[in-house]
This record gives C-alpha cells, sequence and structure tokens, in this order.
C-alpha cells in the first residue's frame, strides 16, 4: 500500500493533476465539493490515471478538507511516480520525499 498526500481544488476548470507543491499532490476537479462529489471526483482521476479500479483508493484523512492523506493498494511508491511522469508537468515534479510504503491491511 502507498499513502498518498493530495491538496485538492474543487470546483475547478479542469480535472487535472498540476503537480507536486511540497509534498503533496495539486490537483484539481471540476466537481463541487457537496455530497463528497469533489472527493469521488478525485478518486476517479486518480484511479483513471494510475490505471487501478476507483475501489483500490482510500480517503484516510481530510474527508471534508482540501488536504487528504490517501491509501493506494495494489501500487508500490516506486511506481507511483511512473504511473504520473506523464501527467505532471516536468517542472513540477520535484518534491522533497517519496510516497510511503505502509503495511496497514487493506478495510474490510
Amino acid at each position: 500500500m502507498t499513502t498518498l498526500k493530495i491538496k485538492l481544488s474543487p470546483h475547478s476548470h479542469a480535472n487535472k493533476i498540476w503537480g507536486w507543491e511540497g509534498d503533496r499532490l495539486k490537483v484539481s476537479v471540476t466537481a463541487a465539493p457537496e455530497d463528497g462529489r469533489a472527493n469521488e471526483a478525485l478518486i476517479g482521476l486518480l484511479a483513471e490515471k494510475l490505471h487501478l479500479p476507483a475501489s483500490t483508493i482510500k480517503i484516510q484523512y481530510g474527508e471534508g478538507d482540501r488536504l487528504k492523506t490517501l491509501q493506494i493498494w495494489n501500487l508500490e511508491p516506486e511506481h507511483l511516480e511512473e504511473r504520473f511522469a506523464r501527467y505532471v508537468p516536468q517542472a513540477a515534479r520535484e518534491k522533497p520525499e517519496k510516497p510511503q510504503k505502509t503495511d496497514e491491511k487493506r478495510p474490510a
């Protein structure tokens, strides 16, 4: 499992991965932050870009906040950057630390 920190901008003009802002991946979604729609859009966008089922991505912290911590199953931290490489502009790829691998069990 991989842990990924996100800075989400809901109600934006595009669903897009912008790059790294500190240790967080900056992402925008067009959905409004109402009734979990922005969170669903975030998970859908990441699932599409990472080529993973949406069910493998869960919000660990920050469900009602712009700053979120996600858990991603079936993806090692070193493969995360490889999969994001084509979506994140070259200048925005530098970040201070790699995503963390955790040994937590997936919830049922």
